[in-house]
């Protein structure tokens, strides 16, 4: 193999790597392409509606889905209650990383320990599962 080939193969290697590397720094970037089309909605206002006379606080609701808009780089109002973890908001679908998720999973496990409650992960499918798990005014105590 000549010195030549071996630098275009190094070439092609260092940017496979390099857009690779781009992918991992921006992982919601598609994300936001696929919500843009969407119109923001007001936030407080779809929360009071979809858990209407629901034991939900909403000031805590209300930070719990700006906190994962804000994980996934987008503006809250994008962001719907029906949005699913394994479908619509999927970093593996989209071909990202998982930062997103993980970051989800640290704001769970902190609400438990905060609040000395245990969430049932295997039930939290969409956002406004998440919200419902961890906004609850009365909840029962870990066990």
């Amino acid at each position: 193999m000549s010195q030549m080939t071996t630098i275009i193969i190094l070439g092609v290697i260092v940017l496979v790597v390099a857009l690779s590397g781009i992918s991992i720094l921006f992982p919601s970037r598609r994300i936001k392409k696929n919500l843009a089309d969407r119109d923001e909605i007001d936030v407080d206002a779809a929360l009071s509606e979809y858990f209407s006379g629901e034991e939900i606080d909403l000031k805590d609701a209300s930070e719990i889905w700006r906190l994962i808009a804000r994980e996934y780089n987008v503006a809250p109002g994008l962001l719907r209650l029906t949005d699913r973890f394994d479908v619509e908001l999927d970093p593996k679908r989209i071909m990202t990383c998982d930062d997103e998720l993980a970051a989800i999973e640290m704001l769970i496990t902190d609400t438990e320990h905060e609040r000395g409650i245990s969430v049932n992960r295997e039930s939290i499918k969409s956002l406004g599962d998440c919200i419902d798990a961890l906004s609850k005014k009365s909840v029962e105590p870990a066990t």
